[in-house]
């Protein structure tokens, strides 16, 4: 008696389990470069913005209480990004030399 895990089973091991391995290591390395990618993609804009909200900060004198705030409230949250994409990128590095 033949069961339907035993056709499944028989159906790829003609030459279709070699097809979807290779399709999935495509579709795995293609998501690896677009998370390098987004990881680059996000970090230059950011240190811009720490780099400016860092100078704004500078001129103390000028800024309102609330002006202040707001852009340390910035610095703090440009500054947690960057660290989360700091602790990231080791992973992402990996993760793109192995599928190279």
């Amino acid at each position: 008696m033949v069961d339907e895990h035993d056709f499944l089973v028989t159906e790829l091991s003609d030459g279709d389990l070699e097809l979807r391995l290779a399709a999935a290591l495509r579709v795995s390395e293609e998501k690896s470069r677009k998370i390098a990618a987004l990881s680059h993609a996000l970090r230059t804009p950011l240190n811009s913005i720490l780099g400016f909200s860092e100078l704004l900060l500078s001129d103390l004198e000028t800024l309102s209480a609330a002006q202040r705030d707001s852009l340390e409230e910035i610095r703090k949250a440009g500054s947690d990004m960057l660290v989360l994409l700091d602790e990231a990128h080791p992973i992402i590095v990996t993760v793109a030399r192995d599928t190279d």
